[in-house]
């Protein structure tokens, strides 16, 4: 990575500037990854474009990267076949007997949207696909639906205590404070950080708020309007990262709820199953590989099946003057690699032994530098405890979530292809058909998402995060003060970076011994530190157009990207402004949450009416209230 100081922010810059200036997102993508390229290439245009192809490249090979492209054409092929075969419509006219309004579908929307807690992706992919048909019969605007779905898929993940958040969350938690030598549960910080989190619960209830009244602001007002009385769901010249309609044509007349309802309850099991499944044996595994290690780093390889078997049957396992041996060659050769790795595999197995006996911290690293000095260390008695069965925080935590998702996208299109076969409600040729269109319609989508990862790429080589963060290190700061810097440095990496998970691993390491190294003890400041880094991270990540859960957002919801960008960002600065004048009280004495946040839900009812009064007068539009549409028999 090379110090690029101020420039470092050009390739985020010109991606998301050109992206709102022309539209043109896949241009605008590229060329903010070229930059960055040509940058990192001494300003050689010719190495830099190699460069940019290289990083391309290595995305779209990335083993979660292919996984998510795959998905996202296999839930292409299924939407195809579900929409040709007729089911989403069928879906919609069933739902529209019970929801006949436009504030109906909104609501329906949003609650669709919490009640999918579990993982941000499959909230998307659900709510998306299945509200579109119900929010086109009732005249809410595509970039309406795109909304609800985007700000209500990372916020409730985030918040959800069983999701495929919560893991990483709490790793990170824990790894600060092991690195800190604090012995504080991570999982109980997590919990006390919940109420911090001001922007995801602020986002989440505006949400409800302007779906339940109809009073907007911003583009989106026009948006809400055009759709209401001109039944124009999208903007003339919109471009849809899902084009449905226009590839696959009108769908075939007689279609069932059931071609939406088990393709879709498929997708649903089979990806939960499936994150059961590769959590379960990601434990098992890790467990296994865990031991492995401590084993052959004290020397006991030779007894590896017995301990295990003790082990996996219950019983825990003491053993009596360990040693570990020192680092030298013979090392390197036992794990046929090269020196680097061998030192990396050499430490982790080393910390492995000495976290199992309690010795961490300064302690732990004089321990390394004897056994680099050849100098081995004894420990007089170490307890291997036995195999546990894995918690449901255990399990999502080691989940492989992108390619449970593959498998359930893959159930769902095999699923919809049969029953369109068994019904007679289309023949092989014309299934086929739908599925090939439907996969068509995800190319420009898995573009951009492409290019969203690879721009990255271009932020990590050119040292984006890095130089945002040593700006915010360099000012001296208060316990109290930390959490207002740290929410304002993740809203603007996340934002700058595109990616609220990449926010979480770069601020964590920096919040948590921030605020405890200001006031010496685990509190209110450490655990609104901690608020602070994801709910910064969500609101960045929910405004960047180079984010691929926005990207993911639009393509579901069947919405124009830079349209679903301009139209959410206002309703998400409303909910981080009030979240800001939060952490300013939390600043100045106020701690608790308890009088915090319901501070917030007044500062959002307030900035909310004074936004939609003023929009309103702006456009002729009383209130800034759209009327409410409802269906005709």
């Amino acid at each position: 990575m090379s110090d690029f100081g101020v420039l470092s922010l050009l390739p985020p810059l010109v991606a998301i500037i050109l992206a709102i200036w022309t539209k043109r997102v896949i241009l605008a993508l590229f060329a903010g990854v070229w930059i960055g390229g040509v940058m990192v290439s001494g300003w050689n245009p010719i190495t830099g474009t190699t460069q940019t192809l290289n990083w391309i490249v290595s995305n779209a090979t990335d083993d979660w990267n292919v996984k998510i492209l795959l998905f996202d054409f296999l839930i292409g092929a299924g939407v195809g076949l579900i929409y040709k075969s007729g089911g989403a419509f069928a879906i919609g006219r069933a739902l529209v007997s019970r929801v006949r309004t436009s504030r109906g579908a909104s609501i329906m929307g949003w609650i669709l949207g919490v009640l999918i807690f579990f993982d941000d992706y499959t909230n998307t992919i659900i709510v998306g696909n299945t509200m579109r048909p119900i929010t086109d019969r009732t005249r809410v605007s595509r970039e309406m639906l795109a909304y609800i779905d985007d700000s209500t898929a990372a916020p409730v993940a985030g918040l959800a205590i069983v999701s495929t958040w919560i893991g990483y969350e709490v790793g990170l938690i824990g790894d600060a404070f092991k690195d800190l030598n604090v012995s504080y549960g991570a999982y109980v910080a997590w919990m006390h950080s919940v109420p911090y989190r001001f922007y995801s619960i602020l986002a989440i209830i505006l949400v409800l708020i302007v779906a339940a009244t109809h009073r907007h602001y911003g583009s989106m007002l026009k948006a809400e309007m055009r759709a209401r009385t001109e039944g124009k769901v999208l903007r003339d010249g919109a471009k849809p990262l899902m084009t449905t309609e226009v590839d696959l044509g009108m769908p075939k007349e007689g279609g069932s709820v059931h071609l939406f309802i088990w393709p879709i309850l498929t997708l649903i099991l089979i990806t939960l199953v499936g994150m059961w499944y590769t959590g379960a044996t990601a434990y098992h595994d890790g467990f296994v590989s865990d031991t492995q290690d401590v084993l052959t780093v004290i020397g006991l390889s030779d007894q590896e099946s017995k301990i295990l078997d003790e082990l996996m049957s219950g019983q825990d396992v003491v053993l009596h003057n360990v040693l570990i041996a020192p680092y030298n060659e013979s090392v390197e050769r036992f794990f046929y690699i090269d020196s680097t790795s061998a030192q990396e595999a050499y430490n982790s197995s080393v910390k492995k032994v000495l976290d199992i006996a309690g010795i961490t911290g300064k302690e732990e690293e004089n321990i390394l530098n004897s056994l680099y000095n050849g100098i081995p260390y004894k420990i007089g008695s170490l307890t291997l405890e036995h195999y546990k069965k894995p918690s449901i925080m255990d399990v999502l935590s080691d989940s492989d979530s992108a390619l449970a998702l593959l498998w359930g996208s893959f159930a769902m299109v095999v699923v919809a292809f049969f029953l369109v076969l068994l019904t007679k409600q289309m023949n092989i040729e014309e299934a086929e058909d739908a599925i090939i269109k439907g996969m068509k319609q995800m190319i420009i989508a898995n573009t951009i998402l492409l290019l969203a990862w690879s721009i990255k790429s271009a932020t990590d080589a050119v040292g984006t995060a890095p130089y945002i963060v040593d700006i915010a290190k360099s000012a001296g700061v208060t316990g109290g003060v930390v959490p207002l810097i740290v929410f304002l440095v993740a809203m603007f990496i996340s934002f700058t970076t595109g990616t609220s998970w990449g926010t979480f691993s770069i601020m964590m390491p920096i919040a948590i011994p921030l605020a405890y190294g200001v006031t010496g003890h685990v509190g209110p400041e450490v655990f609104a530190a901690i608020g602070a880094v994801f709910a910064g991270g969500i609101f960045g990540d929910h405004c960047s157009p180079i984010s691929d859960t926005t990207i993911m957002s639009s393509m579901f919801s069947g919405s124009d990207h830079i349209d679903h960008v301009t139209t959410q960002i206002p309703y998400a600065v409303t909910a981080s402004s009030a979240g800001l004048v939060l952490y300013l009280l939390f600043a100045i004495g106020i701690r608790s949450w308890i009088v915090l946040l319901p501070i917030g839900i007044v500062l959002l009812v307030g900035a909310w009416y004074v936004l939609t009064e003023w929009y309103g007068r702006k456009y002729g539009i009383p209130h800034g209230q759209v009327p409410i549409y409802v269906v005709e028999e």
